[in-house]
């Protein structure tokens, strides 16, 4: 009797052994992710989040836990709200849309798109003799099907002057510097008045994919991690590309280009970290090209406005290196 007493305790300290082991395990694993994928400030906000999940799923910390769409939300819940930054989740899904600190310039930008301006017959393949100005890829006033509410904008003044004045910086890094790279974002928006003037918005992927798994989409499928919304004209855009320039430099992206996107090549053989546009990706490709300078639909035509060809480029100093697809 005294054996089988002594072999039940036995059993369970030892089932409380491997308890304790297997949790100190979980922790390990979960301080070891945190640490490699988080910023100081953040690692603590986080930390239970992983512990929890290696408890219930022991393969957790070797899974592609970015692409997992109920914990990604969690995490992003927690350092939104320690960063306490105004924020929306349903604009756009799949994406977090954050908005500048500084109010008194968030009215700055205006989305229009070449699907606001240019009515529905000018995209028919056969094109009649009166439209060969829309043929061309010009738009004029009358081409603008509809009144365009944008904030700070009056609709009835809703000009070509915005269509070609939208622009977006674009960022790719690689999923290990995902957060720290939000991170920075978030400090030089409210910090930099080299910066945060000249910025509306800023949105983010809720989850990413792996490097691999980008490589297997099509060009036209691969949409930015980062998207920055330069207040509405090419001077502003070129302002906060010059600003990211600096406060990025270094940085090295994850090997794979968004969509009708030019790279920023900082240095030949090193991924680039930072893509510029000019319009929306959506209206892009098969379709429109006519309204852009070539097929790559990263610029509008220079005549898209009429009279005079115009450059909308912006200085990107890439000194003749190759551009991205």
């Amino acid at each position: 009797m005294k054996f089988l007493y002594m072999l039940f305790v036995l059993t369970i300290l030892s089932f409380q052994v491997n308890y304790i082991i297997s949790m100190e395990k979980d922790n390990v694993n979960a301080s070891r992710v945190v640490e490699e994928y988080f910023p100081t400030e953040w690692k603590q906000i986080v930390l239970g989040l992983f512990i929890k999940n290696m408890k219930t799923n022991s393969s957790f910390a070797q899974k592609n836990w970015m692409n997992d769409e109920s914990f990604m939300s969690k995490i992003w819940r927690k350092i939104l709200k320690h960063e306490k930054v105004r924020y929306e989740h349903n604009r756009n899904p799949g994406w977090y849309w954050i908005f500048s600190s500084m109010n008194s310039y968030s009215g700055r930008h205006c989305e229009v798109t070449l699907k606001d301006v240019v009515r529905k017959h000018d995209f028919s393949r056969s094109v009649s003799s009166r439209n060969l100005t829309i043929r061309s890829g010009v738009v004029r006033k009358h081409d603008f099907v509809r009144s365009v509410s944008c904030k700070g904008f009056s609709k009835k003044n809703t000009t070509i002057k915005d269509l070609v004045g939208n622009y977006k910086i674009h960022m790719m890094p690689k999923n290990s510097s995902y957060f720290d790279v939000l991170s920075r974002l978030l400090e030089i928006l409210k910090t930099d008045k080299l910066l945060y003037p000249y910025v509306n918005s800023f949105k983010c992927k809720e989850c990413l994919l792996t490097k691999s798994e980008l490589l297997k989409q099509n060009l036209e499928e691969v949409v930015p991690r980062f998207v920055i919304y330069p207040n509405t004209g090419k001077d502003n855009a070129q302002i906060v590309l010059n600003a990211l320039r600096t406060c990025f430099k270094g940085n090295e992206g994850i090997g794979v280009s968004p969509r009708y996107n030019e790279a920023v090549i900082e240095k030949e053989g090193k991924n680039p970290f930072l893509f510029v546009a000019q319009g929306d990706g959506d209206y892009k490709g098969e379709g429109w090209e006519k309204y852009y300078e070539n097929k790559e639909c990263i610029y509008y035509s220079r005549c898209i406005e009429g009279g005079n060809p115009k450059d909308y480029h912006l200085k990107i100093g890439n000194m003749g290196l190759t551009k991205s697809n």
